[in-house]
């Protein structure tokens, strides 16, 4: 159940143009994810990548991807060697290095898929992909020093929405459209896949009658997911360990700061309502708010201050 309802401070912080021109063509670019990196956060998305280290001056990190045409970042990630940028262009799905003598993005190398997306992760025994297909996940792996070497293959039912791994090769994957075929094309329910040997093998732990939207590790064993119905849950190795569902619309981002919970309730009417929720003393406390368009992702920040990225506006929260 939610608790009572406080107010918060928001303030647009950046917002996207309307249109970019790129090889000559209108392109319409839109923020999809967000992600903390050391000390910076990073936006991405449809011509999008942008970052700051304060929530508040945005800084366009784009650069030369875009003389590749229209692109899609769907992932940012610290690798053993520096943080690495998976972005698809009209050259395919590639990961690229920051080259500070050049200051250009440096194409590192490709990973074959035809997934437009992917969620990445690192550890130090190597890179873990998970493609997001439809109906089914492919999960790719390769070991850190076997750049040559053929990708290794696995396969998970449903579309990933969450993907962690830690260097012991204990991982959790969240999925949505589990089991869905063309013969039954209205199944939804999603599910958490389990793996112990980074990637090779999966099995589910926990199935949640849900559509999941999003997902973000707790720690390195557990992890916070959100969907439809305003369902939240936390789950670990074992399955489900806490579930919650809250009135007011779809659960659509969620982040997790050490202690703290956040996640973002968003509604069906046009424009959108929404309320952003905490978890303090075991209950989701909400906070009515109002961003107009749809919300892609939300980011716990700096101390009290809260991230929200909709498909054309970054807004910085204060909570009170």
């Amino acid at each position: 159940m939610t608790s009572a309802m406080h107010s918060m401070e928001i303030n647009c912080v950046h917002t996207l143009p309307v249109q970019i021109w790129i090889d000559g063509e209108e392109h319409t670019p839109s923020i999809e994810n967000a992600v903390v990196q050391g000390d910076a956060l990073w936006v991405m998305g449809q011509q999008v990548l942008l970052k700051s280290t304060d929530g508040i001056h945005w800084q366009d990190a784009a650069a030369n991807l875009r003389l590749e045409g229209s692109f899609l970042v769907s992932s940012v990630s610290n690798g053993p060697e520096g943080l690495r940028v998976f972005a698809r262009s009209r050259n395919g799905l590639r990961c690229y290095g920051w080259d500070i003598w050049t200051l250009k993005w440096e194409v590192l190398f490709s990973v074959p898929t035809s997934a437009p997306g992917i969620v990445a992760a690192w550890t130090k025994r190597g890179l873990l992909v998970a493609a997001r297909h439809d109906p089914d996940t492919e999960i790719l792996r390769q070991g850190i020093d076997s750049d040559d070497s053929p990708w290794k293959r696995a396969v998970v039912s449903g579309v990933a929405v969450h993907l962690q791994i830690q260097s012991s090769g204990v991982g959790l994957c969240a999925t949505r459209g589990v089991g869905r075929t063309t013969q039954n094309p209205d199944t939804i329910p999603s599910a958490v896949f389990f793996t112990e040997d980074f990637g090779s093998n999966w099995r589910e732990i926990a199935a949640l009658q849900t559509m999941l939207l999003t997902g973000v590790p707790i720690n390195q064993e557990s992890a916070l997911v959100g969907g439809t119905g305003g369902v939240l849950a936390e789950v670990n190795s074992g399955g489900l360990e806490n579930i919650w569902q809250e009135n007011g619309g779809d659960v659509v981002a969620v982040d997790v700061k050490g202690a703290r919970r956040i996640a973002i309730l968003e509604s069906d009417d046009e424009p959108a309502i929404h309320g952003l929720l905490t978890l303090e003393a075991g209950l989701w406390r909400r906070r009515d708010v109002s961003f107009i368009d749809r919300i892609q992702c939300v980011k716990l920040f700096n101390e009290g201050i809260v991230v929200v990225g909709t498909r054309r506006a970054l807004f910085l929260c204060r909570l009170s």
